[in-house]
């Protein structure tokens, strides 16, 4: 058992928490959430600017107009996408490792894709984006992508795993940084 654990840990939890703190550390950097050392606060306002951004609205601050946020890169906008905090980062992940295993097939068989490229036309377009469509989709549904990868493993100690990642590489991201709490 804690041997599964150590081996989930080594092959999902680093690679979570390495990147949850990429995340966390350049949005905190870029001034994109406020400075905090508290992961609870961070994942709130993550939250709250993930549910405006899918809303499509721009919530009112105390002076009575909209935050200026500076603009976001197109990774953040993806996680955002995907909802921020634990399920977000896992998601992009899951949309990476897809879309990254797409690219793989197209060059594993590039005579035949080339040619499809030749033929340029309508459909080719209409199938990317369906394509794209899909993916992001099952990045969405990641815990069902990955069941269905597990094979037969313990699921749930793969999922420990990935949130004890999370949380390591969140909390280092947030200590590294300088924050408001520490200047009161």
């Amino acid at each position: 058992m804690i041997g599964d654990f150590l081996r989930a840990f080594l092959l999902v939890g680093v690679p979570v928490g390495s990147f949850s703190y990429l995340l966390i550390w350049w949005g905190l950097r870029a001034e994109y959430f406020e400075r905090t050392s508290k992961l609870k606060v961070l994942e709130d306002e993550v939250k709250k600017i993930a549910r405006e951004r899918s809303s499509g609205k721009n919530k009112k601050g105390a002076n009575g107009h909209a935050p200026i946020r500076p603009k976001f890169t197109p990774v953040h906008n993806k996680w955002l996408m995907f909802g921020g905090g634990f399920y977000g980062v896992v998601a992009l992940l899951t949309f990476g490792v897809i879309e990254f295993s797409e690219i793989l097939g197209f060059f594993s068989e590039f005579r035949t894709n080339v040619g499809r490229l030749a033929d340029f036309n309508f459909d080719l377009i209409v199938n990317v984006l369906i394509d794209q469509l899909m993916n992001f989709f099952s990045a969405l549904a990641w815990p069902w992508y990955w069941i269905e990868r597990s094979r037969g493993e313990d699921f749930w100690i793969w999922f420990l795993a990935a949130y004890a990642g999370y949380w390591l590489g969140a909390r280092a991201a947030l200590a590294g940084q300088p924050t408001l709490d520490s200047k009161t």
